[in-house]
């Protein structure tokens, strides 16, 4: 399987410059991360070390006290299992509360991710595993000054400047609410995102009702189910490098649609 790619235009530039605070020893996530963020033209602060940091606590190798002074406008934080006990990496998090901060680290399991995000309140989880387009994508969603004018997952792309939807360049013909969630959701690929927060982000009531129909319209085009999940799981846009199998009998039904 080939990866899927999640691409913005070149024209989605970060205005005004922002600073991201990076901590991590130097390895090849943080030479990734660097480089992603310099294409982005964000000045980077990199804490590799507790002398790097006045007043600062010492985690694994980490310096991870004294953030709050640096006035970065968005926080990446390495974790690495093998050093630190995930339970203590959690509440080392939670007593930062610096927001919005994303978590670095290699491929976890569904229900360790999830205990990072709920107890360390990270805002999302950056596995190694993804792509630079897909860090890129991830990066963008949660740096507070963005312009761009489309997003792109697969074959899936919106038009944001005038508000279109397109799936291997036929129009979806969204409802400007479907359009404000898929928005949400191309925004943060594989990242599942419960009714609650989706109805804040996307600012509509209804959630589960609004994406059955979403869901309705991409499987029109589609045998995988793109978007996956439920009311009380969450839902998500399938972005992940070993898509979900394909419902045979539906791909049957679907292409016979497309032939009458």
């Amino acid at each position: 399987m080939t990866d899927i790619p999640v691409t913005l235009p070149v024209s989605a530039r970060l205005k005004p410059a922002q600073t991201v605070c990076l901590i991590g020893p130097s390895g090849p996530a943080v030479t990734s991360l660097r480089s992603i963020l310099s294409d982005l033209d964000c000045a980077v602060i990199h804490v590799a070390s507790p002398s790097e940091l006045s007043d600062t606590t010492a985690l694994g190798g980490l310096a991870v006290g004294g953030l709050a002074a640096t006035g970065a406008d968005l926080t990446l934080i390495e974790y690495r299992p093998r050093e630190v006990p995930l339970t203590q990496f959690t509440a080392l998090l939670w007593s930062l509360q610096l927001a919005p901060l994303i978590v670095v680290g290699p491929e976890l399991p569904e229900l360790e991710t999830a205990w990072l995000l709920a107890q360390g309140g990270a805002c999302a989880y950056m596995a190694a595993g993804l792509s630079a387009a897909e860090k890129r994508a991830l990066l963008i969603a949660h740096l507070p000054h963005v312009q761009a004018e489309s997003l792109v997952v697969g074959r899936l792309r919106l038009d944001l400047s005038e508000g279109q939807a397109w799936y291997g360049g036929q129009p979806l013909g969204l409802t400007a609410t479907q359009f404000k969630l898929l928005c949400t959701l191309m925004q943060r690929p594989g990242q599942a995102i419960d009714c609650s927060s989706l109805a804040t982000l996307a600012q509509c009531r209804g959630v589960p009702a609004h994406l059955a129909g979403l869901r309705r319209k991409l499987a029109a085009h589609s045998a995988a189910f793109l978007l996956r999940g439920t009311p009380q799981q969450g839902y998500a846009l399938d972005a992940r490098r070993q898509p979900r199998s394909v419902n045979v009998g539906f791909a049957l039904k679907a292409h016979l649609t497309q032939l009458f």
